[in-house]
């Protein structure tokens, strides 16, 4: 890939993620011989200081960041001004882009789960999304929709056997990205762990309930306040260990979730799908 990149003979390279990666950032601006190479200064989440003293000089220009904790949103908005725009956030989606569909959308009013995420610490168990199912078909009559790439079929498959439930569908590596998309978007709710999937729900104005941990608190969730577009509700249990870059040093059960996470309750996110449905229209 690097050599293929080589050869287009790009102008300019933008690099705008705020924790780059040598091997999955810095190396690809590095491979476009652009003539301007611009990045982020940046922080060292993801990257060793040695590291990243070798490719800082890989860039011919480096956008300054403030080093303080601040929304992702408003750290894009940052570095578009760095670049001599005007401050900007991102705007919703609207509808999404049409093109062929391969999914039979329930016809009904439907919530669609993520169970899935990058990191098995960050998943609250699979065991509490099916016990959620249950009571979201009992409680409200929605069915059921599970999402999630190929990887994470298996935990799709264990949701829909624990859910046991006659009014929920599984398709957990069998959407396009637009066909994902448009699920959502035609979706009541959407529950999940902190993924884009919650990130696209906001995009698309689809209200969601994000099961957060402390790894990145106000990071990425909650969103900023001046959030004009669909905020996730956050659910989350506040922990002295908050703002561990997902380096957690607490005691959890193989290949279970962290602590942060194991401490949301069923319960509180009951309570908060209660509060949002109430908000919504009436639906059928």
């Amino acid at each position: 890939m690097l050599y293929n990149i080589s050869k287009y003979g790009f102008s300019v390279a933008i690099h705008p993620t705020c924790s780059r990666v040598l091997l999955k950032g810095d190396s690809l601006v590095r491979a476009t011989k652009a003539h301007e190479r611009i990045g982020s200064a940046g922080d060292q989440s993801n990257i060793s200081a040695r590291h990243k003293a070798v490719s800082d000089s890989w860039y011919t220009r480096l956008v300054p960041m403030n080093l303080r904790l601040i929304a992702e949103l408003e750290r894009n908005a940052e570095f578009f001004r760095g670049l001599g725009g005007e401050r900007q956030h991102l705007l919703p989606m609207g509808d999404v882009p049409g093109g062929e569909v391969h999914v039979s959308v329930p016809a009904g009013a439907y919530v669609v789960l993520f169970p899935g995420a990058s990191w098995e610490g960050r998943r609250w168990p699979v065991s509490r999304f099916a016990e959620l199912a249950q009571w979201l078909f009992r409680s409200f009559g929605l069915w059921v929709v599970i999402c999630g790439s190929e990887n994470e079929r298996h935990l799709a498959e264990m949701l829909v056997g624990g859910a046991g439930v006659p009014n929920i569908s599984n398709f957990a590596g069998k959407t396009t990205l637009a066909e994902f998309a448009m699920l959502i978007q035609r979706a009541t709710l959407l529950i999940g762990n902190e993924t884009s999937a919650i990130h696209l729900a906001s995009a698309v104005g689809t209200p969601s309930i994000c099961l957060l941990g402390g790894g990145h608190f106000g990071r990425f969730v909650p969103y900023p306040k001046d959030w004009s577009g669909c905020q996730p509700r956050p659910v989350y249990f506040v922990m002295d260990c908050y703002g561990c870059n997902w380096r957690c040093t607490k005691p959890r059960a193989p290949g279970g979730c962290v602590p942060c996470i194991d401490a949301i309750s069923l319960d509180a996110v009951k309570r908060e799908v209660s509060r949002l449905m109430h908000e919504l229209p009436r639906v059928s």
